[in-house]
């Protein structure tokens, strides 16, 4: 299981990514398209997001 998300003090929503076991991280949550990936916006909406 991979946390896509992880934030200390969260006020509101929160998002978890779990990937299966057949499909990376790197290719769901940090591919690119147009040269913008779903952990970019993410980072740009104040979360922290990363993948492993």
């Amino acid at each position: 299981m991979t946390v896509a998300l992880h934030q200390q003090s969260v006020e509101g929503e929160v998002v978890l990514y779990v990937h299966g076991a057949t499909f990376p991280s790197a290719l769901a949550v940090g591919w690119m398209m147009q040269g913008v990936s779903w952990m970019d916006d993410l980072q740009r909406a104040g979360f922290d997001a990363v993948f492993a």
